[in-house]
């Protein structure tokens, strides 16, 4: 089992919105291999880890799944340009 400290930190709360928090960045960066630009993705949403294929899941696979996590969040991005172009 995990232990829970350090896991979670306060980003910060506007008053505005509701407080964000950083959940699990030492995690992300690990699954990634150290990528960090890969673990932000993560981090900030613009993949769902849940749609990982099975067969970069394994421990030695850490450049497949950044190399996965990349093409998923340049999906997001181009996804998101398109809706936003469509309001214009």
């Amino acid at each position: 089992m995990v232990p829970f400290e350090n896991v979670a930190a306060f980003e910060h709360w506007s008053g505005e919105w509701t407080p964000q928090y950083r959940v699990c960045p030492d995690e992300a960066t690990a699954l990634v291999g150290g990528d960090h630009d890969r673990a932000e993705e993560i981090l900030n949403g613009l993949v769902a880890l849940s749609e990982m294929p099975k067969e970069i899941r394994e421990a030695d696979l850490a450049k497949e799944r950044a190399e996965w996590v990349r093409s998923k969040a340049d999906e997001y991005r181009k996804q998101r340009a398109h809706d936003l172009a469509e309001l214009a």
